[in-house]
């Protein structure tokens, strides 16, 4: 009745004490307080409707976990890396078998070893990848296996200078 009339600042507190989460949702909505709703709606095990609404507050975090729980792994992991958090939406990009997006991501966080082996694992020792993990083995300063993947890619001027470089760290 409180919130028929439009005091919905009055109602909010009434539909906690009385345990009423599907009315203090609707309630929190129309109190333009969406995360919290958000929050209720995921107590409620309505991921779905609490991704939607985490994400109108712009919590991608969340909303990536909530999207996680109805098996959207795909949505996630686009949340997750508007968020920031690039490792974990690297690995979902994984699980889902999308390795250039993995590679791409896990290079962008700084995770040169695993961008380099993500995408050798899932596109396979040609040329071509062994070059581009090369590449991404030097960004992590691990110049003996970017000389092997160069070496193996058939350019072994590159390689040597990398296993130059090796020995002259080791000295």
């Amino acid at each position: 009745l409180l919130v028929e009339r439009q005091q919905v600042a009055r109602a909010l507190p009434l539909y906690e004490r009385a345990g009423a989460k599907p009315k203090l949702a609707r309630a929190l909505l129309l109190a333009k307080q969406p995360a919290r709703a958000a929050r209720v709606y995921s107590e409620l095990g309505r991921h779905a409707e609490a991704a939607h609404h985490f994400q109108s507050a712009g919590l991608w975090r969340e909303a990536g976990e909530a999207l996680l729980l109805t098996g959207e792994e795909r949505e996630a992991a686009e949340l997750f890396e508007r968020a920031g958090d690039l490792e974990r939406a690297a690995q979902l990009h994984r699980r889902l078998g999308d390795a250039e997006s993995a590679s791409r991501l896990f290079a962008r966080a700084g995770l040169g070893v695993a961008a380099a082996e993500t995408l050798l694992e899932s596109r396979g020792r040609t040329a071509r990848w062994l070059r581009r993990a090369a590449e991404l083995f030097e960004s992590a300063s691990e110049w003996d296996q970017a000389a092997s993947c160069y070496a193996e890619a058939g350019d072994p001027r590159q390689a040597a200078e990398l296993y130059e470089k090796v020995g002259q760290q080791e000295q």
